[in-house]
């Protein structure tokens, strides 16, 4: 059994991999990627989430806002859906809150980031269009 979930796993190899399509050009010390939510991955479903943020006095990510959108291919109802988004976006956040930068990016504000949470053996065109773009007042996260 443990073979099986071994192989299932280096088969599937999910990622989320980070998108310059809507990112600005600073880049954290040692980003740490986000992990594919294990029911997601379960039953299919790929995601973009886009994450803005400022950059406080010390170099932690702050005031972190993130929305994602997801490819619901399966027609999995809308409260099972709505589940899967909070874990996207619970992903996003804890990966994006661990997050250094370099002493001439503190106090940086409106940083932005973008992931694309995709199986491998898809492609793009399986991905959902982006979360449209909000402002966040203070620290938001949805």
């Amino acid at each position: 059994m443990i073979r099986f979930a071994i192989i299932f796993l280096l088969v599937i190899s999910p990622g989320a991999l980070a998108s310059d399509d809507w990112a600005d050009d600073l880049t954290a010390l040692d980003p740490v990627p986000p992990q594919y939510p294990m029911r997601a991955l379960y039953l299919g479903v790929t995601a973009i989430c886009r994450s803005t943020f400022d950059v406080d006095e010390a170099g932690s990510s702050t005031n972190l806002c993130v929305t994602c959108s997801l490819a619901n291919k399966h027609d999995h109802p809308d409260h099972l859906m709505s589940e899967l988004n909070q874990q996207f976006v619970e992903a996003t956040s804890v990966a994006v809150a661990q997050w250094r930068y370099a002493e001439e990016h503190w106090n940086y504000r409106g940083s932005k980031s973008q992931f694309e949470f995709i199986m491998s053996g898809n492609t793009s065109s399986d991905l959902p269009p982006p979360p449209p773009e909000r402002t966040c007042f203070g620290p938001r996260i949805s």
